[in-house]
């Protein structure tokens, strides 16, 4: 039953907290495609595979597609690499509310968040909420930030002179 791969992914789909594939044989355990089957399904798997798919990109993206919070369960190499983070968001823009604090201070993460879904403003650093610079990129971005930026920048006339663009 433990190199069983439909009895593995049927009980990891019905009833499972991800931990299933600990019992599977260790064919299935080094079976990368068995494994991204087994994430898709449930993003909790990744926490219980080896490092070394916590650490392949396809694994974790497969895991993040639809579970946003498996980032978490990513290697730490993975975690902190702001090229697959950026990845990562444009594949579940969900993901920015579990990345790094660290990663939260991105330029390059925030807008491409931001770009796609205005209120990820609220999830980025406090130094990037108050950076004057920063928020008129994020607004050139998405003329909606506005609203998801500090009142005190509403009044500043070239923030709110980017939205005559997008009239």
């Amino acid at each position: 039953l433990r190199n069983n791969r439909r009895i593995v992914f049927d009980i990891n789909q019905r009833y499972s907290n991800g931990s299933i594939i600990c019992y599977a044989s260790e064919a299935l355990n080094n079976d990368v495609r068995f494994i991204i089957g087994l994430v898709q399904q449930h993003g909790s798997t990744l926490k219980y595979v080896k490092e070394e798919f916590r650490n392949d990109s396809r694994v974790v993206l497969a895991a993040i597609r639809n579970f946003s919070w498996a980032i978490e369960n990513a290697s730490e190499n993975l975690q902190r690499d702001s090229n697959f983070v950026v990845k990562a968001i444009q594949l579940n823009i969900d993901t920015i509310h579990y990345v790094k604090a660290e990663l939260k201070s991105d330029e390059r993460i925030v807008l491409k968040a931001v770009e796609h879904i205005p209120p990820a403003f609220k999830w980025a650093s406090e130094s990037l909420q108050n950076d004057r610079s920063f928020i008129l990129k994020a607004v050139q971005k998405n003329g909606l930030v506005l609203a998801y930026v500090k009142r005190d920048f509403w009044k500043d006339r070239e923030i709110v002179a980017v939205l005559s663009y997008f009239n």
